[in-house]
């Protein structure tokens, strides 16, 4: 089998099973008891947890373990969405979110919740000028995904979070809304700070990006939520992390029940692991995704859909993903056939439909273009000879399909 669907699940590392087995060993006892038992896990428990907070630089965070990145994503932007209400309803979502972001928004708009979509530019980048113009006094959240899972692209987190926090402050923008009355605007539109400007929550799904490219620090960044799934990283799957800025309130979210110290130990030992080797392993991983892109260039009906930052663009690049499409053929056609062939890809996130098309691709191409999409994702795990064997199983695909 040759598995190019890293950015869909990524197998454990030794540290993380390791620290895995070791924790569920050391730890008998329920970490929210009182004896001594108890108190053992609690005090490994609380240890990862400080530990997966330096990491990320997030020690003026509330570090909340999940299932993963999708439930993170709906208990942040349910919480924020109904925590800050009063504030506004208005939401920003872009083409690029999750599946389970997209579901909590859906829930949202069902009980009167504005979702508008910021525009992302021709290169797969944010527009910031229309995000700029998109803020109102009345929007209370806006969702950004680090990287986003299709096309790879990654996002300028700081000029993004940079835009928000003009916005409270009293930006060009901070009075487009939807009141008129200095009144209705005073009482209805000031937040905790007593800032006649609506502030704008940040909340960032980082799935794709953790241990794979440099983040900013995420108290220096201001946002108000992140999260993050171990699996992304070779932690042990179930295991997640929801970030929350303290002073930022979530509502409904309970940050209770029996804490699973090994899960949590596995993940510390996964992320670590991963920044230390991030370098050597982007670096490896890039080698691999020049090889891919030069050999399928040579293909005219082949497109490359992930974009290419310019060498002098100050945000990183991301060698992980690798979209592309082939000319009048459906991307799930192009998926079968190489799976028929033992070759793992994905057409879309794991967790979307295959019925509709790429958004992403789609927002930066067309909807035909869209449906002929499908992705590789690579890991430092790839060796040179699977990506030869995969271009050789490539032509032959390529040869059956495109002849029909």
């Amino acid at each position: 089998m040759i598995y190019l669907d890293y950015a869909s699940h990524t197998p454990p590392c030794e540290a993380a099973l390791a620290a895995f087995i070791h924790a569920e060993k050391l730890t008998t006892g329920n970490a929210n008891a009182r004896h001594t038992a108890g108190q053992t896990a609690r005090v490994l428990w609380e240890r990862t947890t400080r530990g997966i907070s330096a990491f990320m630089g997030s020690e003026g965070a509330d570090l909340i373990h999940v299932s993963g990145a999708s439930e993170g994503n709906v208990r942040a932007i349910t919480g924020l969405a109904q925590a800050y209400r009063h504030q506004g309803r208005h939401i920003l979502s872009t083409c690029y979110a999750h599946p389970s972001e997209n579901a909590a928004l859906a829930s949202l708009t069902e009980q009167g919740y504005e979702i508008d979509h910021v525009r992302i530019k021709q290169n797969g980048l944010i527009d910031l000028a229309h995000l700029e113009a998109s803020l109102r006094v009345d929007t209370i959240l806006l969702c950004i995904s680090a990287v986003d899972s299709e096309l790879g692209v990654v996002q300028p987190l700081e000029e993004i979070a940079g835009i928000i926090r003009a916005h409270a402050n009293g930006g060009a923008h901070a009075n487009r809304g939807i009141c008129t009355s200095r009144d209705a605007h005073t009482n209805q539109n000031t937040n905790a700070s007593g800032n006649s400007h609506a502030h704008c929550h940040l909340h960032i799904d980082a799935a794709q990006a953790v241990g794979k490219v440099p983040l900013p620090s995420f108290d220096a960044l201001g946002a108000s939520t992140m999260t993050f799934s171990a699996h992304k990283f070779y932690g042990v799957g179930g295991s997640g992390v929801l970030l929350c800025r303290r002073g930022v309130v979530l509502d409904g979210v309970y940050d209770g029940g029996t804490p699973a110290p090994g899960l949590a130990a596995a993940c510390h030992a996964a992320l670590d692991e991963a920044l230390r080797e991030m370098t050597v392993r982007t670096a490896h991983v890039a080698k691999l995704h020049k090889k891919l892109t030069d050999a399928l260039a040579q293909y005219p009906q082949v497109r490359i859909n992930s974009p290419v930052m310019p060498a002098h663009h100050t945000t990183p690049r991301n060698p992980y993903i690798l979209n592309l499409s082939v000319a009048n053929t459906r991307g799930t056609a192009f998926r079968d056939a190489l799976n028929r062939h033992r070759v793992c890809v994905s057409v879309k996130a794991a967790c979307a439909t295959d019925q509709t098309p790429s958004r992403p691709v789609q927002a930066i191409s067309d909807k035909k273009n869209a449906l002929s999409s499908w992705r590789i994702s690579l890991s430092h795990l790839t060796t040179p000879e699977e990506i030869d064997a995969f271009l050789h199983i490539f032509h032959t695909c390529h040869t059956e399909l495109t002849a029909q």
